[in-house]
């Protein structure tokens, strides 16, 4: 009678489990909503203006309308900017003279 070897469960890589800091400029998707509402022959004036933020993808996705591989596609072809990495600037502290 053969005995199977205990497994144990491996956490994930920090990597994995960190959240994403991949943001769009507010700015930048207000310019592409009003673009999208001229293409489609509609007044672009009624998206109103936002104070600059960053924004993650499901505020982005929800703004424009999109499914996450319909955003994919679209950063593929050039029609929205590809997301900004805040990574490396939450890392750095204060920055001294």
């Amino acid at each position: 009678m053969s005995r199977k070897k205990a497994t144990t469960r491996r956490a994930p890589p920090a990597a994995a489990t960190a959240p994403r800091a991949n943001r769009w400029i507010s700015t930048q998707i207000v310019q592409i909503q009003r673009r999208i509402l001229e293409e489609a022959g509609q007044d672009p004036s009624q998206v109103p203006d936002v104070p600059f933020r960053y924004l993650t993808m499901k505020e982005v996705r929800e703004a424009l309308g999109l499914s996450e591989s319909s955003m994919y596609r679209a950063m593929a072809v050039g029609k929205i900017p590809k997301p900004i990495s805040l990574e490396n600037m939450m890392q750095r502290g204060p920055v001294t003279a």
